[in-house]
């Protein structure tokens, strides 16, 4: 089966990866369509095609810059250029699924999606039912979801129940075409894990006694960082003194009310804010260094950094929500608490942090968890399934 598959910013480049490759492992003729990696180089192999089909103009332009005046403006206008240039690359090569992990702009990909029908059934991973987590930032019209954008699709990826359900609800589209798909484990495994754990202690000035705990991934609004820092301050002094708060990550927000935070709070000293993207090869070190992994966000549907931490089997305290609730066990992974409340989140925190037998027990939960996860072949098989239902349709 040929099969183009887009996610042009690469949004989730570790998915986008581990889906391409194991479809293409699978016997499959994958192309993927996307852009240069911005962030870091990829140094993941792979054996599908990595077509690097959109922004490059922009990304010559702003070389090493992710961000920067203008540019937004560049990548639009190149996308419009882009996804023309996509449907007669289409009408060429004729592919027998088109895939799109995410739409990078609806608005505009909307206009295309007709043209494209007529050549390939359409698929869409639906990874958040709530645009942009309900944030709402410049441009908002043209990156939000509709039904109308939907009604181009033949069937829905979702990664949850919670995710079908609010896709039912929220839009005019046939539930009988959301399929459930869990989201692959994203794993980085590098060599020498004693001596990388060291040096990433060192690196932070952390000593071997005292416990981390860790927020990791990109920071947004609905991460609920603001909500783990006061959470953090609250902890008593006797828990507080053998810890620290290690927040790493690449701000898609400006961190400066976030920093005063950190500032103004009376154990700053034991924070360390490392705002900045972590290339893969880092993964691994970071994860191995913390006792605890904290995610108080306000929304999810599933979360990559979730799906990343399962395997070093650490203990998680999520807010009780989305996608969280269905895969964490309270009491058993670790803790749901509700979410935007800091009082509850530093009661859980005090909780496994005082408790070392109940933070290993956790965390050789967590690792079983990982163990008997849905690996990337099996994620591959179910997604061959849905591709099939789609082209028997098209007949």
């Amino acid at each position: 089966m040929k099969i183009f598959m887009l996610d042009a910013a690469c949004n989730t480049m570790p998915y986008d990866h581990s889906l391409c490759e194991a479809l293409s492992k699978n016997g499959h003729n994958v192309n993927f369509f996307a852009s240069t990696y911005v962030h870091t180089d990829w140094s993941q192999q792979q054996s599908y095609n990595h077509r690097k089909h959109f922004y490059n103009i922009t990304n010559l332009l702003y070389k090493n810059r992710p961000k920067g005046f203008l540019r937004r403006f560049f990548k639009t206008f190149e996308h419009i250029i882009n996804m023309y240039q996509f449907v007669k690359i289409v009408k060429s090569e004729k592919p027998d699924i088109i895939h799109f992990q995410w739409s990078q702009l609806p608005f505009i990909d909307r206009l295309y999606l007709s043209k494209l029908k007529k050549f390939s059934p359409l698929i869409y991973t639906m990874h958040n039912t709530t645009p942009l987590h309900g944030e709402k930032p410049l441009f908002y019209f043209i990156q939000k979801t509709s039904s109308v954008f939907l009604s181009y699709f033949s069937y829905f990826i979702v990664h949850t129940s919670y995710s079908r359900k609010i896709a039912i609800k929220n839009y005019s589209i046939n539930k009988n075409n959301i399929n459930v798909v869990p989201h692959g484990q994203l794993n980085y495994y590098f060599e020498n894990k004693i001596d990388s754990m060291k040096a990433t202690l060192n690196k932070y000035n952390i000593s071997n006694d005292e416990k981390v705990i860790l927020f990791f991934g990109n920071i947004s609004e609905y991460k609920g960082l603001d909500v783990l820092i006061k959470a953090y301050e609250m902890l008593s002094p006797d828990v507080v003194k053998n810890t620290r708060l290690l927040i790493v990550g690449r701000p898609s927000i400006n961190v400066f009310s976030l920093q005063n935070l950190i500032s103004s709070s009376k154990i700053k000293n034991n924070i360390i804010f490392d705002p900045r993207f972590v290339s893969e090869d880092e993964v691994s070190q970071i994860f191995n260094i913390c006792t605890v992994i904290a995610m108080p966000y306000r929304h999810i549907d599933q979360s990559g950094v979730l799906m990343t931490v399962l395997t070093y089997g650490k203990p998680i305290i999520a807010s009780n929500l989305g996608g969280f609730k269905e895969i964490i066990k309270d009491g058993k992974h670790g803790k749901l608490v509700e979410p935007g409340n800091p009082q509850d989140l530093a009661d859980a925190l005090t909780e496994i942090l005082k408790n070392r037998d109940l933070t290993n027990e956790m965390g050789k939960s967590v690792k079983k968890l990982s163990l008997n996860w849905p690996n990337w072949k099996e994620i591959a098989r179910q997604t061959i399934e849905i591709y099939n239902l789609a082209k028997k349709d098209e007949k």
